[in-house]
């Protein structure tokens, strides 16, 4: 099976890609990203993770709406699992 991670999950590429990855049964994702439309991520059935430091350090703690918060070591182990990253 192939493991992939996405950058960029709500663009044209990534939605594509994920049209790919639900065709063929054979690919997993393990990591996802994207830059602001953090809705579309949650209808694509994301596992949402944030980085519980970077939140303290732009001072947005009170703003996280959906996910989990974590730490940068936890995202990056489940991004280097990753056969490929695919971004745009």
């Amino acid at each position: 099976m192939k493991k992939i991670a996405i950058l960029g999950s709500t663009g044209s590429i990534g939605t594509q890609t994920l049209d790919v990855v639900r065709a063929n049964g054979d690919i997993e994702v393990l990591g996802i990203s994207a830059g602001r439309n953090v809705k579309m991520l949650e209808e694509q059935g994301v596992e949402i993770r944030t980085c519980g430091t970077c939140l303290n350090f732009y001072g947005i703690s009170d703003k996280l709406q959906v996910g989990e918060v974590t730490n940068m070591y936890d995202i990056a182990e489940r991004m280097t699992k990753a056969d490929r990253i695919i971004k745009p």
